[in-house]
C-alpha cells in the first residue's frame, strides 16, 4: 500500500548519486557489449556497470562523508590506465556531466574511509548481476549505519520485471523513524510513502531467488493450509517487493557454498522493509548484526515478512523444518 504525503530527503547528495548510478547502469544494460562483463577471481561476474555505479556513489561519499567507513563490493582496477576506466569515464560524463582523470576514477572505486569510524556505509553497486546481464531487474543498494544501527538506506531497481510493476523502475529510500518512501527514477519525480498492510494476506506471495531456489516457501505454506504462490526475482529487490505489497515474504536459507550473507546484500533492503512496517530478521528471529565486517557472521539466513502475523507464522514453520 502506498500513502501520499510530504517527504524531506535527509541526504539529497546520495539520492542524486544513486539516480545517476541507476541511469548509467541501465545504459550499459541496454548496450549489452560483450567486453563490458568479465569474471573476478572468485568466478563471479562483474561488469563496467558495477564499477561505474561504485565510482559515482563513492565519489558522492567522498564529497559528503570522506572520513566515514565504506564497505563496498568492488575493488579498484589494477592499472589506472585500464581501458575499462575510459568506458567508465564516458558513462559518468554522460549521466553527470563531469570529467575525471583515470587515476581519480580508480581512487573513487577503491575509497574506503576510516575503518574505525562510528558510521559505516554499505554499498552494492549492482546486486543481481546475472539478472542484469539477462536484461532483467537488478538493484543498487546503499545503506548507512551509525554505531551499528541502520539509519539511512537507498535501493534503486532499474530494469524491468513484468510481474512486479510497483518494484521495477523505482527508487526506494528509508530513514530511521521517518518511514519508507518510493519514487520513479525519472528526474524530479515526487516521493510517496510506503506502508505495508498489518494483516495476514489471504494469498501469500513468496519472493525468492532464481539462482538459489525457493527455500522454505510456497510448498510449506500450502502444507500448513495457506494459499501461496512463488515470484522469482534476482537481487535485493526482493526486499522492496515485500515493502510495496507485491510480495509478502522472502526467505533465504544459508548455503554452504556461499557462506554467511554479505552485508551489502541486505542492509538497504532490510531497513526499507522495517520502515515500511514489515519485519526483517534472520531465520531465528534475530536482528541483523552489521558490526562484523563484510559478512553477517552472527546471523542465520533471512526472513522478511510484510507483517508480524506472517513473520510469526513463518518462524513456526521454520522451527518445524529443523
Amino acid at each position: 500500500m502506498i500513502e501520499n504525503t510530504v517527504f524531506t530527503d535527509p541526504n539529497p547528495a546520495i539520492t542524486q548519486a544513486v539516480l545517476q548510478a541507476a541511469e548509467a547502469t541501465h545504459l550499459v544494460q541496454l548496450d549489452a557489449r560483450r567486453e563490458d562483463a568479465w569474471s573476478k577471481e572468485d568466478k563471479t561476474p562483474v561488469t563496467i556497470a558495477d564499477l561505474t555505479s561504485q565510482a559515482i556513489i563513492l565519489g558522492a561519499l567522498i564529497q559528503v562523508a570522506a572520513e566515514e567507513c565504506v564497505i563496498a563490493e568492488e575493488e579498484a582496477l589494477v592499472y589506472d590506465d585500464d581501458e575499462r576506466l575510459i568506458r567508465i569515464s564516458g558513462l559518468i560524463h554522460k549521466v553527470a556531466g563531469e570529467s575525471f582523470s583515470l587515476d581519480e576514477l580508480n581512487h573513487r572505486i577503491g575509497h574506503r574511509g576510516d575503518p574505525k569510524h562510528k558510521r559505516r556505509w554499505f554499498v552494492d553497486p549492482i546486486d543481481g548481476t546475472k539478472g542484469f546481464l539477462k536484461g532483467l531487474a537488478y538493484a543498487i543498494g546503499v545503506a548507512r549505519a551509525t554505531d551499528g544501527e541502520l539509519d539511512q538506506a537507498w535501493l534503486a531497481v532499474p530494469g524491468g520485471e513484468e510481474l512486479l510493476p510497483r518494484t521495477s523502475g523505482k527508487l526506494f529510500m528509508a530513514a530511521k523513524g521517518q518511514g519508507a518512501w518510493v519514487r520513479d527514477l525519472r528526474p524530479d519525480a515526487p516521493w510517496s510513502r510506503l506502508q505495508t498492510s498489518p494483516d495476514m494476506p489471504e494469498e501469500i506471495r513468496v519472493v525468492g531467488s532464481r539462482a538459489h531456489g525457493r527455500g522454505v516457501g510456497p510448498d510449506e505454506l500450502k502444507e500448513a493450509g495457506l494459499q501461496a504462490s512463488f515470484l522469482p526475482l534476482d537481487s535485493m529487490a526482493k526486499y522492496v517487493a515485500v515493502a510495496t505489497g507485491e510480495a509478502h515474504v522472502y526467505v533465504r536459507e544459508p548455503h554452504p557454498k556461499f557462506g554467511p550473507n554479505m552485508v551489502w546484500d541486505h542492509a538497504a533492503g532490510s531497513l526499507i522493509v522495517r520502515e515500511a512496517g514489515g519485519i526483517s530478521t534472520d531465520l531465528d528471529g534475530k536482528a541483523f548484526d552489521f558490526t562484523h565486517g563484510t559478512r553477517l557472521v552472527e546471523n542465520n539466513g533471512v526472513l522478511t515478512a510484510s507483517c508480524k502475523p506472517l513473520h510469526d507464522k513463518m518462524l513456526k514453520l521454520l522451527e518445524g523444518c529443523e
